[in-house]
């Protein structure tokens, strides 16, 4: 009974490796003008590097778990980054010029405790546009914000972000300004004078040797002259002074109430800044920062306690689609998900 059993097991085990030899092939499928290799036996690929590496692959860890990735089929997966943000790729294969190679494919990023990862783009340094919550991703919030979604995962209670006041919105669109238009680079009358004297010894040097070419130039001074003094900066049109008259305006109540954003009140007229008029925020957008609580906890911890996820897949299954599926599989896979929320600290 015992050489039985044992020859039935070593039997089921030859079939088995068998199959998973016959599983894999390096036979290319022609798909829209590409020989792809659905069916090729995958690496997965790890360049990860920098200080949160060991963070980084704890992650990467509960992923390489997957049985999608173990080995993938058709397709490479590696994992990228040098800081504290990576990135999870899928490139599908495709043979050229009897090379097997692979281009860019989907792929999902990942940032450690960095909550600005949620926002997108900023309004000025370290303000942005309120996130709108739409939804939840296997039950953990999901954030859009400058057309693009952001998945959350942490433990901590502290909101990610709170509002701005005008005045602080304000006090850094001035600081911006002065980066931007700085005093040593306004055009005075002043400087616009040397510019002038230039032109004239200039002209007065070409009169000495040249009176026909003097006179030419002489023509093209003037209407210099002319665009010169027109591209004056007035002290009315000086922007960081526009800005500050804005301030200047409000009254003590009014600089610290919430700011609402929006590009109609530069349009119309109505500010500078951008700032609608008070309690005339209907159509305008909370501005907001990073949570300053939040931001001192993260600042001070070695371990990822705040996870944001981005992910980057088209419809389709066949092609370059392929990876693009194998992503949709792994979003779809909700224990990989909870074992990574459960890893966080």
């Amino acid at each position: 009974m015992y050489k039985k059993a044992l020859a039935f097991i070593i039997l089921l085990t030859i079939s088995f490796t068998s199959y998973s030899q016959e599983s894999y092939s390096d036979e290319p499928v022609l798909i829209d003008e590409h020989y792809f290799l659905p069916n090729s036996r995958g690496e997965v690929k790890n360049t990860l590097s920098g200080p949160w590496k060991t963070e980084i692959e704890k992650i990467c860890s509960i992923i390489y778990t997957w049985k999608g990735i173990s080995p993938p089929k058709g397709f490479e997966a590696q994992f990228s980054g040098i800081s504290s943000s990576f990135e999870l790729t899928f490139s599908a294969y495709i043979k050229e010029d009897g090379q097997k190679m692979t281009l860019s494919g989907p792929s999902i990023t990942f940032s450690i405790n960095n909550p600005a990862d949620v926002f997108g783009m900023s309004v000025v340094d370290g303000i942005y546009i309120k996130p709108v919550k739409n939804g939840y991703f296997h039950g953990f919030p999901k954030f859009s914000a400058s057309r693009y979604e952001t998945v959350v995962l942490t433990k901590l209670d502290a909101p990610l972000f709170v509002p701005v006041t005008r005045e602080e919105y304000l006090k850094a669109m001035i600081a911006r300004a002065m980066k931007d238009y700085p005093e040593s680079e306004k055009l005075t009358d002043a400087k616009i004078s040397k510019d002038i004297e230039e032109m004239e010894r200039v002209y007065r040097q070409l009169l000495e040797v040249d009176k026909v070419a003097a006179e030419e130039v002489k023509k093209g001074m003037e209407e210099m002259k002319k665009e010169l003094k027109g591209m004056v900066t007035k002290d009315e049109e000086y922007y960081p002074a526009l800005l500050k008259k804005e301030l200047d305006r409000m009254s003590e109540q009014e600089r610290r109430l919430p700011a609402y954003y929006s590009l109609s009140a530069i349009d119309n007229k109505i500010s500078v800044s951008g700032l609608v008029r008070v309690n005339d925020n209907k159509n305008a957008d909370t501005l907001v920062k990073v949570n300053p609580v939040l931001e001192k906890i993260l600042g001070q911890s070695k371990s990822t306690m705040l996870l944001t996820i981005h992910f980057q897949q088209q419809p389709g299954e066949k092609g370059f689609r392929l990876a693009d599926s194998k992503i949709r599989e792994l979003m779809n896979n909700e224990l990989i998900w909870k074992k990574i929320y459960e890893s966080i600290k």
